[in-house]
């Protein structure tokens, strides 16, 4: 009896150790749980970016867009007034763009520091923006009393610090931490949308604010300048709201590593491997070119339509913006139709189907030139269908990248598309503004040709460029 009892006392002894184990085994997997759950919903497919610090991206895109575009109805005129040229006119339109591809690297150095561990500090170039905007708004309107060309670029070279902000834009669409892929393609399309949304208002208001403000002989607040007062007060309530509801992302979580595609890859060769190869610095290289047509076509056309119509119709400063504006906001809900589409569509297909409007647009136009047959409705139809067909072919393009290429070289393709818009908002611009010297047959043989060779080099990577739908 008492061998029996001893032998109950050490089995239940032995048993307490191993009932403590699996105990202290069960609460190291409930603390796990957790963390794992976190992570899988880190890198959720189905992931939504923070809805107020969205929301002021796709705001701040609105009012650069405005800010970029308000002098296009008028810096011919304020130009000429000043003594200079038409020519002179589109450096005005496009000048930012410089500043904005010069600090382009100072700015990736303050919004990614080593010390943010793969993350964005989009609040930091945000309120840049908004306090150089600011400025060279006022510059711009202080040129009319100075009488001076220089101040007048100085302006525009100094709002060309807050159009770096474009960058972040397409960026913060796209960022893999803050956006699932599944609305990768939507929000950028979202983001065109308000991008067209500013263009169309920028030169309306322009015009508007000059037609109001004709009969003024105020230096300071007149038919030039009294837009760009309105939108110095617009960056600085942004500037307000901004500091106070725009957040970033907790940047000390590390950022969530890409999923494999395999079960059984090894993680080291996923880690080692960060230059791009061949196939991703092609796709990188042909985003980029298009990116550049896109808006070398789109820039190049708005730059011309003030001088052009001028030339054809007799328009006012009030009448092209107006024509301008009317064109931008007819597109905007088919590209809200497309953005939805982007779920069943492939993002190739979507820039195709936009290359082609625009090639086939083109070449109507320059058809129709030649016959001396450009109506003012064939005109507009055609301006509008250009400007749609550019904005669909690039708004899928950081979408259709981030999508493909290693989370490694995401900034490198955002970084190339940006440099080649901001060429081709410099070039383009400058461009339109010589209609008159290089004539619209040169014009359009031109646009025609880059469109055709955009064309044939999607065709190129076609088969490399096919993706998930979303």
């Amino acid at each position: 009896m008492e061998l029996r009892l001893e032998e109950e006392i050490i089995e239940k002894f032995n048993k307490q150790p191993e009932d403590h184990e699996k105990s202290a085994e069960k609460q190291d997997h409930e603390s796990i749980r957790p963390t794992i759950e976190v992570t899988e919903e880190s890198d959720s497919i189905d992931r939504k970016p923070p809805a107020i610090s969205a929301a002021l991206i796709l705001l701040n895109n609105f009012v650069l867009s405005i800010s970029f575009s308000i002098v296009i109805p008028t810096s011919d005129t304020y130009v000429k007034a000043l003594g200079g040229s038409e020519v002179l006119s589109g450096l005005i339109i496009g000048l930012p763009m410089i500043t904005a591809l010069v600090t382009l690297y100072p700015m990736l150095l303050l919004s990614n520091p080593k010390s943010a561990n793969g993350f964005t500090f989009y609040k930091r170039p945000y309120l840049c923006s908004c306090v150089t905007a600011i400025l060279g708004h006022i510059l711009y309107s202080l040129a009319f009393k100075a009488k001076s060309i220089a101040l007048l670029l100085v302006s525009r070279i100094i709002l060309g610090v807050a159009c770096v902000m474009y960058l972040y834009h397409k960026k913060f669409m796209s960022d893999r931490i803050l956006v699932g892929a599944k609305y990768r393609t939507f929000m950028s399309t979202l983001n065109i949308i308000m991008q067209t949304a500013g263009i169309a208002i920028g030169p309306f208001l322009g015009g508007l604010m000059a037609k109001a403000s004709s009969h003024s002989h105020n230096t300071i607040w007149n038919q030039y300048t009294s837009g760009n007062w309105l939108l110095a007060i617009f960056w600085f309530v942004l500037l307000l709201v901004s500091s106070i509801f725009y957040y970033d992302a907790d940047y000390t979580i590390p950022p969530v590593p890409p999923r494999s595609k395999t079960p059984h890859s090894n993680p080291e060769t996923e880690t080692t491997h960060r230059r791009p190869d061949l196939a991703s610095i092609l796709k990188i290289s042909v985003s980029g070119f298009i990116a550049f047509s896109c808006f070398f076509t789109m820039e190049a056309y708005q730059a011309s339509i003030p001088i052009y119509t001028n030339y054809l119709y007799k328009y006012s400063p009030f009448q092209s913006g107006n024509f301008l504006a009317l064109a931008c906001l007819i597109d905007i809900p088919f590209l809200l139709f497309f953005s939805f589409l982007s779920r069943w569509v492939e993002d190739r297909k979507l820039t195709l189907i936009g290359i082609l409007i625009t090639l086939i647009s083109v070449s109507v136009h320059l058809i129709v030139s030649r016959l001396h047959k450009e109506y003012l409705q064939l005109y507009f139809t055609l301006f509008s269908l250009i400007f749609f067909g550019t904005s669909i072919a690039f708004s899928p393009l950081v979408s259709l990248l981030t999508k493909q290429l290693h989370p490694d070289h995401h900034l490198l393709a955002s970084v190339v598309i940006q440099i080649s818009i901001a060429i081709a908002d410099t070039v383009g611009p400058v461009f339109g503004g010589a209609i008159r010297v290089i004539s619209s047959l040169g014009f359009l043989a031109t646009l025609l040709a880059l469109n055709a060779l955009t064309a044939f080099f999607m065709l190129c990577i076609w088969k490399t460029a096919k993706v998930k739908i979303g």
